[in-house]
């Protein structure tokens, strides 16, 4: 099972250096040097993923941001006024992070990182 959780241009890598050939290809043939041209990997169903699970994990993980930083200000109430209004924008700024990431096109934010593996994240958390 561990080959087949790889990236493709990463499994095909490991074919070859395992096997010699990836789908009949070697290392020096033009079709496996394109799996690793930037372009295509970046327009690939699998990055798409990748971005996808990214942002599935950071809506929940921003609400619990903002909710921390929340019951911080409650809980501290001798802060400098610097301090507060540094807090209380961090906070304005995870409050609508969740949304901002829930929003249509919000996976774009995430174009040229490396993601998160779908395996590692299958699912959208509850929030």
């Amino acid at each position: 099972m561990g080959i087949n959780l790889a990236i493709p241009p990463l499994r095909a890598l490991l074919k070859i250096k395992a096997h010699g050939t990836w789908d009949g290809h070697t290392a020096e043939a033009p079709a496996f040097r394109a799996l690793f041209d930037r372009e295509a990997m970046l327009s690939s169903i699998w990055y798409a993923a990748r971005l996808e699970a990214r942002a599935a994990l950071d809506s929940p993980l921003g609400t619990r941001h903002a909710h921390d930083l929340q019951a911080f200000l409650e809980r501290r109430t001798r802060l400098q006024i610097s301090e507060r209004a540094e807090l209380q924008a961090r906070l304005a700024k995870a409050g609508a992070a969740p949304a901002t990431l829930q929003a249509p096109g919000a996976v774009n934010r995430y174009d040229g990182t490396l993601g998160l593996d779908p395996f590692l994240f299958p699912s959208r958390p509850a929030a």
